[in-house]
């Protein structure tokens, strides 16, 4: 077998665990040196394992996102009446958003930033973190979503610089609610 190396660059999202603490996570990752690609596999609890995975452009993902939008507006009007395990509920798979009115400001500067932020408060909302808590989140925080919210916002920061901050503070400022959960 050849031998490569990977470099995971950024977590986007983790889609689903295993009992066994296997994670499918959607990530950017560098292989044999090259520029990150999207990269969405099983991965072992500490990244040293992983499973059979496909890896995509930006091109390719742009296009499954469109996909993926045409799937959800044809199937909107077809409700599945067979109830799923495995489906979150209606409830926790609610969106919380960088505010509209935030997104036409922001938006024509960096949509890239707009969208991992609503991913990054989303990914919050879901882990019951408020938004004062991701604001704060900190490398010594105890709870470990929190930490979890420090990284992905250190990876922000990395790339995008001070605006993360700038933006989270107008999100934080513009929110009636700061509490997630209903």
């Amino acid at each position: 077998m050849a031998s490569f190396t990977y470099h995971i660059e950024r977590n986007i999202a983790v889609l689903s665990d295993t009992a066994k603490g296997w994670r499918k996570e959607l990530n950017v990752v560098s292989w044999n040196g090259q520029e990150g690609k999207y990269d969405l596999r099983n991965w072992s609890p500490d990244h040293t394992k992983m499973g059979k995975g496909i890896t995509l452009t930006e091109g390719e993902v742009d296009r499954l996102k469109e996909a993926l939008g045409l799937l959800e507006t044809s199937d909107s009007s077809k409700e599945d009446p067979t109830p799923n395990p495995d489906r979150p509920s209606e409830e926790a798979t609610k969106s919380i958003e960088v505010p509209a009115k935030l997104q036409q400001k922001w938006n024509p500067c960096n949509r890239r930033l707009v969208l991992e932020m609503n991913t990054l408060l989303t990914y919050g909302r879901k882990q019951g973190l408020t938004v004062k808590q991701i604001t704060q989140a900190s490398e010594r925080s105890k709870n470990v979503f929190e930490k979890q919210v420090f990284n992905q916002l250190e990876q922000l920061r990395f790339v995008y610089g001070q605006q993360v901050d700038e933006l989270l503070q107008e999100v934080a400022e513009s929110m009636t609610r700061l509490d997630f959960k209903d």
